[in-house]
């Protein structure tokens, strides 16, 4: 599973304390899916995969496990809109979610790393938020396109994370970029050591 729980649990946190996130159980499918959502990132797991510790974060922040989707912040706990929560993963789990390999490189774009899918497109990710993932060269994770956000999962929508998209003059790099290929260009070195930057 590519999910990194001290970098969600760290996320959750930080969440908590400043803007919220919303959080709650959903039965898709016939299962029951935890689902979470911050400012620039979206988490969907069965709840039986979710881990001791991050249900005991959970709780501590909610009293509780909530059933129905609510947002979490430092001072309250507000009662979600129905339906509003399953809107942030509705595009994954459609079965007929136009989805393509997504790999990262080693490209920065000043602090924000340069992902490339198979199709050559590239976009943007805060390493923060991509830190949420573990992906693997064997097993690179999928993309799919929301609107101006771009969806990160690991095929099983479990994953995602959100492109905070780009402006017009990084576009105009990511489009030269997207002529190229990228995808096999990743990280050797230890995380230390530096990282090229455009």
């Amino acid at each position: 599973m590519p999910i990194n729980e001290r970098g969600l649990l760290r996320q959750l946190r930080d969440n908590f304390k400043g803007a919220g996130y919303r959080v709650g159980l959903v039965m898709r499918g016939g299962v029951e899916w935890l689902m979470l959502n911050g400012m620039q990132w979206a988490v969907a797991l069965p709840y039986s995969d979710a881990g001791k510790e991050l249900k005991a974060q959970i709780v501590s922040h909610t009293g509780e496990m909530p059933g129905k989707p609510v947002k979490v912040q430092k001072e309250t706990i507000q009662l979600e809109m129905v339906g509003e929560l399953e809107k942030t993963f509705a595009s994954v789990f459609t079965e007929n979610s136009s989805m393509v390999p997504c790999r990262q490189t080693c490209l920065y774009l000043g602090e924000q790393q340069i992902w490339q899918d198979s199709s050559g497109r590239c976009s943007l990710f805060e390493p923060e938020m991509t830190g949420l993932i573990v992906p693997s060269e064997e097993e690179p994770l999928e993309r799919v396109t929301d609107g101006v956000r771009m969806i990160l999962t690991d095929g099983e929508a479990k994953v995602f994370i959100l492109s905070r998209g780009a402006k017009d003059n990084q576009q105009d790099l990511l489009d030269y970029l997207s002529r190229h290929d990228w995808a096999d260009v990743v990280e050797e070195e230890e995380p230390d050591e530096g990282q090229e930057e455009i």
